[in-house]
């Protein structure tokens, strides 16, 4: 009942190639050194990658949680929303293409349950593919500067290997 008092902010509705349009972006450089710059990119944004897997090109990432406390008509509960992300990186024989999908994680106390709500804010994505065209240059310009090759930078990507580290081992002291 509490959740029919507060209306609803209606999402757009997408055809399914308006919400490939939105998630999808072409990078000029090969599969790996897109994947790791989605990695970068996402922890820059302060996601954190819980999962991914260069073989399959998929990578999961999720943000802190915003916990917010609502009064309703069983008294108050608590509400968490976890920001996460998916991407998935692919070489096509046209180059390589990054999928990303945002969402947020929704759980509820007090006999809620969990919910996953696409975010659909063109914005965002925008943001997201900018920074990763800003990265993915960066990292095209190391490469052509490491191995001076000056214009002949398609060669260096297909010579050199750039890897960004999924996990870290902080040696933190056992608890």
């Amino acid at each position: 009942l509490a959740n029919n008092l507060v209306p609803k902010v209606e999402q757009p509705s997408l055809s399914p190639s308006e919400l490939r349009s939105l998630q999808t972006h072409p990078v000029e450089v090969d599969r790996q050194t897109a994947f790791a710059a989605v990695i970068t990119v996402l922890m820059d944004q302060g996601y954190r990658i819980e999962t991914a897997a260069l073989d399959t090109g998929l990578i999961i990432a999720c943000a802190s949680t915003a916990e917010k406390v609502r009064l309703d008509l069983r008294g108050l509960a608590a509400s968490r929303q976890l920001p996460t992300a998916q991407v998935f990186v692919e070489e096509t024989p046209s180059g390589t293409r990054v999928r990303t999908s945002f969402g947020v994680r929704q759980t509820s106390g007090s006999a809620g349950g969990i919910s996953d709500v696409l975010i659909l804010e063109p914005s965002l994505y925008l943001s997201f593919f900018r920074e990763l065209d800003a990265e993915t240059s960066r990292r095209r310009a190391y490469i052509t500067d490491t191995i001076g090759l000056g214009s002949n930078a398609s060669a260096a990507e297909e010579s050199v290997s750039i890897r960004s580290p999924v996990a870290v081992d902080l040696h933190l002291p056992p608890f």
